[in-house]
């Protein structure tokens, strides 16, 4: 995953779990593999941050004018890819 990312609601962002890969990686496995065996997503992969960004437009009294982002945390970003993949 890119390292400019924002961060999600943990406050985690990819560049952190690149730093620390070879300690992380077997906790990722171990939690990847609960998830597979239970079917059951932890709750932390269903919070996110939603931040409103203020389209080219200057008017910022009509909602029209604002997308939506939302931001997962890292761990489901990386559970997403996996799969994806």
């Amino acid at each position: 995953l890119p390292c400019t990312k924002s961060f999600g609601p943990h406050r985690l962002v990819a560049k952190f779990y690149k730093d620390v890969q070879i300690r992380a990686a077997p906790i990722l496995a171990k939690l990847f593999q609960n998830i597979e065996e239970k079917r059951l997503l932890p709750n932390l992969f269903y919070k996110t941050s939603i931040i409103l960004i203020l389209n080219s437009s200057k008017d910022t009294t009509t909602k029209r004018n604002y997308s939506l982002i939302f931001l997962m945390n890292i761990d489901a970003k990386i559970s997403s890819k996996i799969l994806t993949n």
